[in-house]
């Protein structure tokens, strides 16, 4: 046989062989389709069963709920014959209850004859006690012009003397504000150079239809602690005493830097929840773009300056969002 017809019966072989092993795999196939079939079948049945175990349970809880039904309405049944009874025993203890409001009304009549009696009393003691109110007032009157005289409560008294520095008092805007002469300590310090936020800040940050809010710092340098090292170098002498300032004075060369560096702290959280800000010292201007925002922020910053110590100078601070404003001496809108 020549070599190619043993080649091509070979491929024949091959291909009847391949057909065999497809047409047994499909009949694998068909026996795990009718597995599965049969399996369904069984789950289906297994449903029914479950179905009809649900239905006989639905059947069993209506008759529970039928008896719980008939319970109740015996329930119900009991509950008139006893309301029947409390009905009659009310009746009688309203009687009893009419005769002691009787007693009482004659014991209450005695009582606020007592009770005016103590009232008169009381308003004796209370004229007594605005008497000496009136006598502690004048009391404190003199205390307060005693201690205008002293120096400002941030001085402590009684330090050891070393050495004299002027005390000035610069009315300013009908007040008075204290500031110690400090040149000769500010010949010794390194002065940091820095520049104010101020009006050319506002002009950059402010945008049409802003709403504003502005705070003020009462005695702003005086919320900074001193550190004790220092007090030596910032005592004067009032009245014969001594004194030391414990707080930032006015006077104080790196006074300003050190509270703007203070302020731009709490500056940079502001900003960072999105709110503009310009601060001038002491000064504070809130710039938001709607009055609900204004008010919320207002409320925020004012919680966040209480936290952090400072004191704030509602007088001067506009804490109502208004479109028009007074800043730095100028008004803004």
């Amino acid at each position: 046989m020549p070599r190619q017809e043993i080649r091509s019966c070979e491929r024949m072989e091959k291909e009847r062989e391949g057909a065999r092993e497809r047409e047994r795999e499909r009949e694998r196939e068909r026996e795990r389709e009718r597995e599965r079939e049969r399996e369904r079948e069984r789950e289906r049945e297994r449903e029914r069963e479950r179905e009809r175990e649900r239905e006989r349970e639905r059947e069993r809880e209506r008759e529970r709920e039928r008896e719980r039904e008939r319970e109740r309405e015996r329930e119900r049944e009991r509950e008139r014959e006893r309301n029947t009874k409390r009905e009659r025993e009310r009746k009688r203890e309203r009687e009893r209850e009419r005769e002691r409001e009787r007693e009482r009304e004659r014991e209450r009549e005695r009582e606020r004859e007592k009770e005016r009696e103590r009232v008169r009393e009381r308003e004796k003691e209370r004229e007594r006690v605005r008497e000496r109110e009136r006598e502690r007032e004048k009391e404190r009157e003199k205390e307060g012009e005693r201690k205008k005289k002293r120096a400002s409560v941030c001085a402590r008294e009684r330090v050891r003397k070393r050495g004299k520095g002027p005390l000035n008092i610069v009315e300013q805007h009908n007040k008075c504000r204290l500031i110690l002469d400090l040149r000769k300590v500010n010949a010794h310090l390194e002065i940091p150079k820095f520049k104010y936020e101020g009006l050319n800040r506002v002009a950059e940050l402010i945008r049409p239809g802003d709403w504003m809010f502005s705070i003020d710092l009462r005695s702003g340098y005086h919320h900074v602690e001193m550190h004790p090292s220092s007090w030596k170098y910032l005592g004067f002498q009032f009245e014969g005493a001594y004194y030391s300032f414990r707080s930032l004075p006015f006077g104080l060369a790196t006074a300003p830097f050190v509270f703007t560096q203070l302020i731009k702290q709490l500056a940079k959280r502001w900003r960072a929840s999105g709110l503009r800000i310009v601060p001038y010292v002491d000064d504070l201007l809130f710039l938001c773009k709607s009055h609900t925002y204004a008010r919320s922020a207002c409320a925020a910053v004012t919680q966040d300056l209480k936290a952090a110590g400072f004191v704030i100078n509602e007088k001067k601070s506009h804490l109502h969002p208004t479109r028009l404003i007074h800043f730095l001496g100028l008004e803004r809108s």
